[in-house]
């Protein structure tokens, strides 16, 4: 994306809106986002790169480890879906999305059937229905219908579309795609930005982004989430008038976002259970 430039008031310039027409059908669909992944001990990042650690933030274009604190950034576009997964490599056989909510509401494809083999060998059907909450896929109990407390069987999926402004010389807006441990932060998130609309427009207000680390209740099993807080408010009407036309393209064109680095972004966390704090 083309920076806007900052004008010298000496300098009197005339526009000719001809030259400004970019010609051919390219759009948005056409275009490639990064993502702005937070690395896991599994993640294929940290396996491939010694130098890359657990608990950074990693840039997947620049290919650049940001740190464990991304200082100040905007968040343009929040968006919740659902999904709903086979389980993850029962005897070997990987896990496949069986059908998703864009919307968080209606399916892609309703009223299906699904017969799943669970990881302790039983069984199951799961019923997508006419929509998520008919189906009660995001329910407790609903992955193993004979264990009322076993996990949902859908996952609420969370993402986040930023741009961030300190470090310096990202550029481009990215996208961020938490892994499900994390959707307390995002809740929390929401409910800042609700908190200061009063005094600050939410694309006005700056975030630091902060990875933690969370502990399981098994020896040895940690993870990592975000943390947002405050970091005061953009002051730079340019810069303003640029995200506020990337956030109304965004959640127009959001279905038709193409993401460099999204396999797998729901980071190889420890396998979420009875075991795991976050649940």
């Amino acid at each position: 994306m083309r920076a806007v430039a900052k004008r010298n008031t000496t300098e009197v310039a005339v526009h000719n809106p001809e030259d400004f027409v970019r010609l051919g059908n390219v759009g948005i669909q056409d275009m490639e986002i990064p993502a702005l992944k937070l690395l896991q001990g599994l993640s294929p990042e940290v396996k491939e790169n010694h130098a890359l650690r657990a608990g950074r933030w990693y840039h997947t274009i620049l290919e650049r480890d940001l740190g464990p604190i991304v200082q100040k950034a905007v968040i343009e576009v929040v968006h919740r879906s659902v999904d709903l997964w086979s389980p993850k490599d029962v005897r070997g056989v990987e896990s496949k999305l069986l059908a998703r909510s864009a919307d968080g509401v209606n399916w892609d494809r309703p009223n299906q059937i699904f017969p799943v083999l669970l990881a302790n060998g039983l069984k199951v059907e799961w019923n997508t229905r006419s929509n998520v909450g008919a189906s009660g896929l995001l329910n407790w109990g609903s992955s193993n219908p004979n264990d009322p407390n076993s996990t949902p069987a859908a996952n609420l999926v969370y993402t986040l579309i930023l741009r961030i402004i300190e470090p310096e010389g990202i550029g481009a807006p990215c996208i961020y795609i938490p892994s499900k441990m994390a959707r307390k932060a995002v809740m929390r998130l929401n409910s800042r930005i609700d908190a200061r609309m009063a005094k600050t427009p939410p694309l006005k207000q700056l975030f630091s982004i902060s990875a933690v680390e969370k502990s399981g209740r098994s020896p040895g099993i940690s993870w990592f989430e975000p943390d947002f807080s405050s970091a005061g408010e953009l002051d730079d009407p340019e810069l303003y008038e640029v995200i506020k036309a990337e956030a109304r393209r965004f959640a127009e064109h959001y279905h038709a976002i193409q993401v460099v680095g999204d396999n797998k972004l729901d980071d190889d966390i420890p396998h979420a259970g009875k075991d795991n704090a976050a649940f």
